[in-house]
């Protein structure tokens, strides 16, 4: 019998074992982790787990008491339960994009083009997160010890400004603008900003933005 196989290997390992993203191949033959294994790792890097020797712990003990329990576990030789650190390195990097890219809610914030032709007047600006499609095997894949986050290649931004509010910066914002960080106040899953002026009455909101994060420092 005769396999034919077009896969793109992104690492060869010494013992003469090709990684292939989250999947491995063996003599020939593709091993993929174990789907309860993948799931297991997504489930912990949504409570915090970040690093190859944490997800490791955390995966001997599921092995053993909850996949296999009362049984004998597999050989250590069986990589489909027991990865290589590089293998596991990039499902944390997996579930790690696929949690921020839930956690931002993209999809809706892209209603924004919805909103710009019902008022066509308001200003609005949307530019999404983006995330390196890569695997994490750059630097250096020996640490086992770092949390391992998201490539972000650009940072999410959204600004919102209405007619009104327009027509009330121009005309109160020339000496004085305050930026509030309501967020740093209230529950808020990304930072939002909002612009504020004085007028004859009280502090008015006149504009309002929200980023991927309040470092202005980070990509």
């Amino acid at each position: 019998m005769q396999f034919e196989e077009k896969l793109q290997i992104t690492q060869y390992d010494s013992s003469g074992t090709f990684l292939i993203g989250s999947e491995m191949m063996v003599g020939g033959m593709l091993k993929p982790i174990d789907k309860s294994l993948i799931e297991k790792i997504h489930s912990l890097v949504g409570e915090d787990v970040k690093t190859v020797d944490e997800m490791k712990r955390h995966l001997r003990h599921y092995i053993k008491n909850d996949l296999f329990a009362g049984q004998n576990p597999p050989p250590i030789t069986n990589r489909r339960y027991h990865p290589k650190d590089v293998d596991i390195r990039n499902t944390i990097y997996k579930a790690t994009v696929k949690l921020m890219l839930s956690k931002i809610d993209q999809e809706n914030l892209k209603k924004i083009k919805g909103w710009n032709e019902e008022n066509p007047e308001d200003l609005l600006f949307f530019r999404p997160c983006s995330l390196s499609p890569t695997e994490a095997v750059f630097g250096n894949t020996s640490d086992t010890d770092s949390n391992i986050e998201a490539n972000i290649t650009e940072k999410l931004l959204f600004a919102y400004q209405t007619a009104w509010q327009r027509h009330l910066m121009g005309r109160y914002g020339n000496e004085i603008m305050l930026l509030d960080a309501t967020y740093k106040t209230m529950r808020f899953d990304l930072p939002l900003f909002f612009l504020v002026v004085k007028t004859k009455v009280n502090y008015t909101v006149v504009g309002s933005f929200t980023t991927q994060d309040d470092n202005p420092y980070r990509p």
